[in-house]
């Protein structure tokens, strides 16, 4: 033995799920200038991007067609993130062309 001394120890280590984040929006196809509604579930706290709003229910306008990404928190502070997108359609540009009498 030569005076060597030995132990063991047994660490339990708990692994958090990630969290299933799930996003929607209403509606999906809007013209330029209209305002999308945004909301998010499966988490605690929410991030938008590109806008970089904070909240489970936020709004956008959007100016062209784009997908929104969140990041949900959970009470672990485990993250994940879904995605949806917007389709923009661009209003029409309008000409008046005066009338020769």
């Amino acid at each position: 033995d030569n005076g060597a001394c030995s132990s063991t120890a047994t660490i339990s280590i708990g692994i958090n799920p990630l969290p299933v984040i799930s996003a929607a929006i209403t509606p999906t196809s809007v013209c330029e200038g209209n305002l999308v509604n945004l909301s998010a579930t499966g988490g605690v706290n929410y991030t938008w991007t590109p806008m970089g709003s904070i909240g489970a229910s936020v709004t956008d306008n959007p100016t062209v067609s784009l997908t929104y990404t969140v990041t949900g928190e959970d009470a672990n502070g485990c993250s994940n993130t879904a995605n949806v997108s917007v389709s923009v359609n661009q209003n029409p540009v309008l000409s008046i062309t005066p009338s020769s009498t």
